[in-house]
């Protein structure tokens, strides 16, 4: 038995998807691979997703399968955007991941000038510039009082010559590096541009300076052509990180356009036809490889089922909860407890796990039937009438729905409803105190901190 789902052996840059492709990401890479390889202009794409959906996983096996795999000629960098704002300049560490990544013998340029050009440019001042410009702000006037200062002159015209030359000084750096970036494109035939792909992953988890001022470095040095970005990020956080920085009133989605040309989403339906959730399927090879079987998995498989729980479940949410299970007590007698019992522990694992507010409504009895309902996503009319079920899912719909009405709003329900409620939790008469007793046995005694 194991705690945690089974992490994957991978080689980064020699392994590509291979043939256990579970979530059947190996043809978005594919799609991705040649889109790159045929664009001549830079582009930066975004892989837009929810944490935990899977972004960092695709990238890392799709760096390997873009050319193991899918044939391209490109030079894949991976940069773990995360790992590396503990930094405070990105365009130093940018610059030094790409070094990494190139032949020792290649002739074609000499990539340690880059290096300290890229010190250069990164002094803090000339980043703040890069920053306004971006922002739509105009530094002209601070600029040229900060050069005036610096020369010690009341003189303007002096300060502005000073200023000036520190411009020029500035934009030959910027062309030196630009034509370094350029020369690792050049490839053996001049009709054949060897293209360069620098993938920045967990962008959407650093602070939010870095993150910023990773794209500004991205839009000002790497606009050359043959040079393309791939970022994996959750866009709605990365517009979170722009309104931090130039407040709330600021227009993020807008901001962002002027640094992403494309942007790319993960499939989320699998199976041959499509039918499948990418989800659920992760979760039943992952339940059966950390060996957890019976009557539990099966009753939280048929809840994740329910329509609003479907659209919002993550793989990470389904580590997490597979955690739980593992943790959960009496989980290899699951089979032996009342059914009420088996329904009420799956619906409160949910909760925990995706809906923690709605979890501590329970703990404190305050969770109603309609926290439930739309909880799970459950038609009221399916719930009024089970002729309305079309599927089995909605007969699931229709006994967890009822069965959460009879328990938490008793006086409301009809006595055929309250005796059949008192059958499922195999103690008549029993009456709100359920939930609490259900808490009190199942959930009081580990809590997965992850």
């Amino acid at each position: 038995m194991k705690l945690l789902p089974p992490v994957e052996p991978h080689v980064l840059y020699k392994e590509g998807f291979g043939e256990a492709d579970l979530l059947q990401r190996r043809e978005a890479g594919t799609r991705l691979s040649r889109l790159l390889e045929d664009l001549d202009d830079p582009v930066v794409v975004a892989l837009d997703g929810r944490w935990g959906s899977g972004k960092s996983y695709f990238l890392r096996r799709w760096v390997g399968a873009h050319t193991v795999e899918n044939g391209g000629k490109a030079t894949v960098v991976y940069f773990d955007a995360f790992a590396n704002d503990y930094l405070e300049e990105p365009l130093i560490a940018l610059t030094a991941a790409i070094g990494e990544r190139l032949p020792r013998n290649d002739k074609r340029v000499s990539w340690r000038k880059a290096k300290h050009l890229a010190f250069k440019l990164a002094m803090p001042a000339f980043r703040l510039g890069l920053a306004t410009v971006t922002a739509g702000v105009s530094e002209a006037g601070g600029a040229v009082i900060a050069a005036a200062a610096e020369a010690g002159s009341s003189d303007i015209e002096a300060a502005a010559d000073a200023f000036w030359k520190r411009e020029e000084g500035r934009q030959a750096a910027m062309a030196a590096f630009g034509k370094c970036l350029s020369n690792l494109t050049v490839g053996e035939e001049e009709s054949e541009p060897k293209r360069l792909i620098i993938v920045v992953d967990e962008l959407d988890r650093c602070r939010p300076d870095y993150a910023l001022g990773l794209l500004e470095v991205v839009k000002h040095f790497f606009q050359v052509p043959h040079v393309h970005f791939v970022l994996g990020t959750n866009l709605e956080a990365l517009e979170h990180s722009v309104r931090a920085r130039y407040g709330a009133t600021v227009d993020a989605s807008d901001y962002l356009k002027r640094f992403i040309t494309v942007t790319m989403a993960l499939p989320n339906q699998v199976g041959s036809y499509g039918h499948e959730v990418a989800a659920l399927v992760y979760f039943d090879r992952c339940a059966e490889r950390m060996g957890l079987q019976g009557a539990l998995p099966a009753e939280v498989r048929d809840q994740l089922e329910m329509k609003n729980v479907r659209s919002i479940l993550t793989l990470r949410d389904v580590e997490n909860l597979l955690s739980r299970m593992v943790l959960f007590p009496n989980r290899r007698n699951f089979h032996a407890i009342p059914e009420g019992f088996r329904c009420a522990a799956a619906t409160l694992l949910l909760m925990q796990t995706l809906r923690p507010d709605l979890f501590t409504r329970a703990l404190t009895g305050l969770l109603t039937p309609s926290d439930v309902h739309s909880f799970l996503g459950i038609d009221r009319k399916i719930l009024q009438d089970k002729s309305k079920c079309s599927s089995q899912t909605d007969v699931n719909a229709n006994f967890i729905g009822n069965f959460w009405s009879g328990v938490l709003d008793p006086d409301n329900q009809s006595e055929e409803t309250i005796a059949q409620i008192s059958r499922l939790i195999g103690r008549p008469g029993q009456d709100g105190a359920f939930v609490a007793n259900v808490l009190r046995r199942y959930f009081g005694l580990f809590e997965l901190n992850l």
